[in-house]
């Protein structure tokens, strides 16, 4: 099979010969740094995504993402028309009015502090991550039970209660005056079902159906206090915003970045900050290449003159090099992406057999981490892998290729 002169030397150099022991382990040398910094990057980037991902579904699943309000409650005959109007913007999965209020919930053995939700338990299961996370029980239990209410595993335990059993719910929001000062509404409510998200947002919230809250903070039955949009994708939540603000200026929009954005900006720092420092392992070998290429330069000065004094031009002496280094490159990138392929598959099984424990994740045990895999950035990372290694090789290929024959064949 033809092949051009330029990378038939340069291929053959790139495999280096048993007898060149030197250059066969500065090319051993240089393909192992790209390998095994594509292989951490590909791992690394893989584990920070799922943790990610996990923050995404467990916190960003309770808290609202995107919340539109009026200055009045909204009348349940208004509610359908807001709700087709919203669910019409592109990244909007659907539209469920609520009202909540600051709650104590009390048992017969402990009290805590929740957020009361009141829901519309047929809107609400259609769109919410709630419907996934239910142990017990469903909201479709919840829309058809008067005065019942949903809780976390975590809460109940924290209770001492159950389904089935009831539980007391006290607001101060609509509070009755009387002569012996204000009197919190209470009213006994029934748990109809438990849920896990795995977050501390466990603790924090409760569900009820729309209409009891309602009426708990003495508004109108079946009124809300606006309406929360699910997104496709909550980190779409500012388009959304700004959307709603474009056209309803009158409306108070608010999004899950007023109450947790510096969390996620933390994390998508730390995810930079890591791509960062492993991309700089990747250059740092794709660098070394610059050195061995040097040093093959300088070994086979006289091979090179020779070379030239059969027809090479300069160019094709620059590509000879280019190809030897470049080679080190693909095969570096190449096998570290498939060797962080089958760990980042295999993680867990890896972790178990090196007895490595982890900080365990709610839903994961010690040898288990949360993992997402995006092709679209593993092939980024062999690209820029290729790419700095192409990079590595223009200066000392072209000082190859300023060698002049006569200069290096005088002492031969």
């Amino acid at each position: 099979m033809f092949r051009p002169a330029a990378v038939f030397i340069g291929l053959r150099y790139a495999k280096a010969q048993k007898g060149s022991g030197f250059v066969s382990f500065i090319n051993f040398f240089s393909t192992a740094g790209i390998l095994l910094g594509v292989m951490a990057l590909v791992v690394v980037v893989s584990v920070m995504n799922g943790f990610e991902r996990e923050l995404k579904q467990r916190i960003l699943g309770l808290v609202p993402q995107v919340v539109v309000s009026q200055q009045q409650f909204i009348s349940a005959d208004d509610q359908a028309a807001l709700i087709e109007s919203l669910s019409a913007i592109d990244q909007v999965r659907g539209a469920v009015p609520f009202v909540e209020s600051q709650a104590i919930i009390q048992s017969s053995q402990q009290m805590t502090g929740v957020q009361l939700i009141g829901v519309d338990g047929q809107y609400e299961q259609a769109v919410s991550p709630l419907t996934a996370a239910m142990l017990e029980g469903s909201l479709a239990t919840l829309a058809e039970t008067k005065y019942g209410i949903i809780i976390s595993r975590a809460l109940a335990r924290k209770l001492g209660v159950g389904v089935g059993q009831r539980v007391r719910l006290s607001v101060m929001e609509g509070a009755r005056h009387t002569p012996f000062g204000q009197m919190p509404n209470q009213r006994k409510f029934t748990v109809v079902g438990l849920f896990q998200m795995g977050s501390e947002a466990d603790l924090q919230f409760a569900y009820a159906r729309l209409t009891d809250t309602a009426r708990l903070i003495r508004q109108p039955a079946g009124s809300a206090e606006g309406l929360r949009l699910y997104l496709t994708d909550a980190f779409l939540a500012p388009q959304v915003v700004s959307e709603i603000n474009r056209h309803h200026q009158d409306w108070q929009v608010t999004s899950w970045q007023q109450s947790h954005g510096d969390l996620f900006a933390a994390v998508s720092m730390e995810k930079k900050m890591m791509w960062f420092m492993l991309l700089l392992i990747i250059a740092v070998a794709a660098f070394n290449i610059i050195s061995a290429l040097f040093l093959i330069v300088a070994n086979k000065q006289g091979e090179v003159a020779i070379l030239q004094t059969l027809g090479l031009s300069p160019s094709q002496i620059t590509q000879v090099f280019m190809i030897q280094g470049c080679a080190q490159g693909v095969i570096g990138a190449l096998i570290g992406t498939v060797v962080g392929l089958l760990l980042v598959l295999n993680l867990d099984a890896v972790l178990a057999f090196t007895g490595i424990q982890v900080v365990a994740t709610p839903g994961y045990d010690a040898f288990s981490l949360p993992v997402d895999l995006r092709y679209s950035q593993i092939f980024a990372i062999a690209a820029m892998a290729i790419v700095l290694s192409f990079v590595a090789t223009l200066y000392p290929a072209r000082q190859a290729a300023a060698i002049e024959p006569a200069e290096a064949l005088r002492y031969d």
